[in-house]
């Protein structure tokens, strides 16, 4: 009767540990999924920063081009005005 009991234990021991083995086998792949999928979030959000950055890029060359002609016209225009205080005129061809 004794071995019984001991055999018993035992395989609840077994049984108990085999559960644990399987909880902690579907925990580790719980984690490794959550890994997995936070790293894919953030090459995502890498990506789309890139994108932002090069779009960003653009618009900040676009305004300094539109600055720089507008500069360039008032600077044309204001030489413009000091050819004719003086008489003078720029030379425009005509086709």
């Amino acid at each position: 009767m004794f071995s019984f009991a001991k055999d018993e234990e035992t395989a609840n021991q077994v049984s108990q540990l085999r559960l644990e083995k399987q909880i902690n086998e579907r925990a580790l792949w719980n984690e490794e999924l959550e890994e997995k999928c936070q790293f894919k979030k953030v090459k995502e959000n890498m990506k789309q920063i890139q994108e932002e950055l090069k779009m960003a890029t653009k618009a900040a060359i676009e305004i300094r081009r539109v600055a720089l002609k507008h500069q360039l016209e008032a600077d044309k225009n204001l030489y413009d005005q000091e050819l004719v205080s003086q008489g003078k005129t720029f030379y425009k061809q005509r086709i």
